[in-house]
């Protein structure tokens, strides 16, 4: 979406405000008009990550995929939605978050996985709420 797709104002407080039409309910304010529409951009991305990662990487866990395969595809996915993001690392632990219903703190060892793929207690505990979710949904 093009900066020409939101709707641009000013609030009393002096604030700016940019809306998109096209996605109810999302808004994004700043001190100025171009930070509240990269805040609007970013909102956007989030949307589409809600709509395209977080159902693939919910199906991979019903479908027992593992973490390797689960965090190669959300790495993957970032890469082509941010292709100017440097280091996917937080992206990628936030969709664990929000894919799953987890807290940071169970999330935040896959930070250090990522680069050494070593399995510790903290990942045991990540991949049992990973479990806990498949079980839920089956």
């Amino acid at each position: 979406m093009s900066e020409q797709d939101f709707n641009v104002t000013i609030d009393p407080d002096g604030v700016w405000r940019v809306e998109c039409p096209a996605i109810p309910d999302t808004y994004c304010r700043g001190d100025t008009r171009e930070a509240s529409i990269e805040g609007m951009h970013h909102a956007i991305r989030q949307k589409e990550w809600e709509r395209e990662i977080h159902p693939k990487l919910r199906e991979m866990a019903e479908n027992g995929e593992s973490l390797t395969a689960m965090v190669d595809f959300v790495m993957s996915a970032i890469a082509i939605l941010l292709p100017h993001q440097e280091v996917a690392t937080i992206p990628m632990l936030l969709c664990f978050c929000q894919a799953f219903s987890l807290p940071l703190p169970v999330v935040l060892p896959l930070r250090e996985w990522v680069y050494d793929r070593k399995e510790n207690e903290e990942i045991q505990a990540l991949l049992a709420h990973i479990e806990e979710f498949r079980n839920r949904e089956n």
